[in-house]
């Protein structure tokens, strides 16, 4: 009976120690996290780190190095993910991020010098998640993404999904806090260099609703008032143009006192 109880505990221990092993020795997402919990549908990191609110107040995940002005095709941008707390208790920290196009499909190609960061299927993630002392946020630098070389259709807005862990490095996921948020850009508008008259809303030369390129001619342009111009314009300021062309029949305005100078005229 003695031996017999003697190994049911020899198994009994042998199943804890197999059950710690796995638990401290597995692979995790504190390396490298999953894919596909960006944010892009319901899926948040939070479905496994579930013991605090999604976007808890006084925290969050900030993208930077993305222009404002729109991407540029072929472009590299720098980027940063910083990701922070209301209190300084943080000590883990992890991110991911995905580019999607209009279609909901990858677009781009990131790439890191981090060594704490690195591609993960179509994202970008944390790879060994930093450990720091406590601290209420946490920026991955050398960071990057290349803009696809196609600007158009679907590719005219890039929208960014990223998700940012503020982790207590207690070995367990209770304690973290998870934060979401999406950032969109799109492409840069190649420079207008013909701006051709419509008229669509008035006679008014100074009125940018009435020229092609939504703005008023400047030293750059070429100006065209094209045969299909019903409303001819009329110029009530100083007004540039690179250079005119009219068609048939087709006139300009200027009002007394005003004048309008044509840099290509000799």
């Amino acid at each position: 009976m003695k031996s017999v109880t003697k190994g049911m505990l020899s198994v009994s221990l042998l199943m804890i120690f197999g059950l710690i092993s796995i638990s401290f020795f597995r692979p995790s997402s504190s390396y490298i996290p999953p894919q596909g919990y960006t944010g892009v549908t319901a899926n948040t990191c939070r479905n496994c780190h579930s013991g605090n609110p999604l976007n808890n107040v006084g925290g969050g995940v900030l993208l930077s190095g993305l222009p404002v002005s729109g991407y540029l095709p072929d472009n590299n941008y720098d980027l940063s993910i910083t990701i922070s707390h209301v209190n300084s208790d943080r000590r883990r920290w992890g991110f991911s991020i995905i580019a999607l196009n209009l279609a909901n499909q990858p677009v781009g190609s990131f790439s890191s010098i981090n060594p704490n960061a690195g591609v993960n299927g179509n994202e970008l993630s944390h790879k060994g998640s930093v450990v720091t002392a406590g601290q209420a946020s946490y920026t991955y630098q050398g960071l990057s993404w290349k803009a696809p070389n196609d600007t158009s259709g679907n590719n005219r807005i890039i929208r960014f999904y990223f998700v940012g862990n503020a982790g207590d490095y207690n070995l367990s996921s209770s304690g973290d806090f998870i934060y979401t948020s999406t950032l969109a850009v799109a492409a840069a508008l190649p420079p207008c260099t013909t701006n051709s008259w419509t008229g669509i809303a008035s006679d008014a030369w100074e009125d940018p609703s009435n020229w092609s390129c939504g703005v008023l001619p400047d030293s750059t342009m070429d100006v065209v008032i094209g045969p299909n111009a019903n409303i001819q314009p009329v110029v009530k300021s100083n007004a540039i143009c690179k250079s005119l062309t009219q068609s048939s029949g087709k006139q300009i305005i200027i009002v007394s006192g005003y004048k309008l100078n044509i840099l290509g005229k000799n």
